[in-house]
C-alpha cells in the first residue's frame, strides 16, 4: 500500500494573537512561544507541530498543513482533481514554502514545503495534542476518492457510523475521517485528545470560548465536542473510551 501524505502541522489562525494565545494557553494547557511578532508555536509533545497565526491576509480557521516535497505541483494536482487555486505560492524566508487549495466542496488544503531537512522530535508527555482531521463533504465517494488520488489517503468505510470513511494514521494517531452530510456539507475540524471533556468544557467556557457540539460518542471509540474559540474557529476534543 503506498503510504499517503502526512499531515505535518495544524495552524490556528486569529485576528487577536495574544488573546488566542491565552484561550488556547488556558484551555489545553499547552507551552505556547512567540516566535515572531505575529505567530506563535505551540508545544503538545506530539507531531504535528501547531502554530497560531495572525495575518490579516488569510482568512481565520484552524487548518492541517500536508508535508510535500512540492507545493506548486501538489496544489495543480488538486486543481487538477477538480479543486481550485487559493494560494499560488508564499514563502517564509529561511524555513519553507506553502501554497493552498479549495477542494471541490469549500475545504482549504495548505501545502508544507520546508526547506530543512529533519522534524521536531518532542521529548515530553502528550499535552491534548492533535489526533485527528474530519473533512465534510456532501459526497463521500467523491470525497474519498478526491483525496486517495490527490495525498494517497486510503480509506475504510466504518461499520458504526453510516456515510463515514477513515484513513489511519498519515501523521495523526487516529487519521482522517471524511463525513459525507448534506447537500451543503463543508468544513474542516481539527480535533485534540483530552483526558475529560468535563474539564475541558469548564476551561473553555472560562476562557471566553464556547461549546457548539455537546458530547455525543466518537465512532464507537469515546466521546467528543466540538467547541469554538473566542474568534469562532471550531475546534474539536475526543476522550478516548475508558
Amino acid at each position: 500500500m503506498t503510504k499517503g501524505v502526512d499531515v505535518f502541522q495544524i495552524e490556528i489562525r486569529v485576528s487577536d494573537l495574544e488573546g488566542a494565545m491565552a484561550f488556547y494557553g488556558g484551555t489545553f494547557e499547552w507551552g505556547i512561544y512567540r516566535a515572531a511578532p505575529n505567530y506563535a508555536l505551540v508545544d503538545t509533545g506530539r507531531m504535528p507541530v501547531v502554530g497560531i497565526l495572525r495575518d490579516p491576509r488569510l482568512p481565520l480557521g484552524i487548518s492541517p498543513l500536508m508535508l510535500v516535497d512540492d507545493c506548486v505541483a501538489m496544489v495543480n494536482k488538486a486543481k487538477d482533481l477538480g479543486g481550485r487555486v487559493f494560494i499560488t505560492f508564499a514563502e517564509i524566508a529561511g524555513a519553507g514554502a506553502f501554497t493552498a487549495a479549495v477542494d471541490p466542496w469549500g475545504n482549504q488544503l495548505f501545502f508544507w514545503q520546508p526547506y530543512l531537512e529533519g522534524r521536531p522530535k518532542p521529548d515530553h508527555e502528550p499535552i491534548n495534542p492533535f489526533v485527528f482531521v474530519e473533512i465534510a463533504t456532501p459526497n463521500l465517494d467523491k470525497a474519498t476518492k478526491y483525496y486517495n488520488d490527490l495525498l494517497g489517503w486510503s480509506f475504510w468505510n466504518t461499520p458504526f457510523s453510516p456515510n463515514y470513511a477513515i484513513a489511519e494514521g498519515n501523521g495523526l494517531k487516529r487519521g482522517i475521517g471524511i463525513y459525507g452530510g448534506g447537500p451543503n456539507a463543508s468544513g474542516i475540524v481539527c480535533y485534540t485528545q483530552v483526558k475529560s471533556l468535563e474539564e475541558t468544557i469548564r476551561k473553555v467556557q472560562t476562557a471566553g470560548g464556547q461549546v457548539v457540539v455537546p458530547p455525543e460518542d466518537f465512532l464507537g471509540e469515546g466521546r467528543y465536542i466540538i467547541c469554538a474559540d473566542p474568534a469562532g474557529n471550531r475546534i474539536g476534543a475526543i476522550e478516548p473510551a475508558r
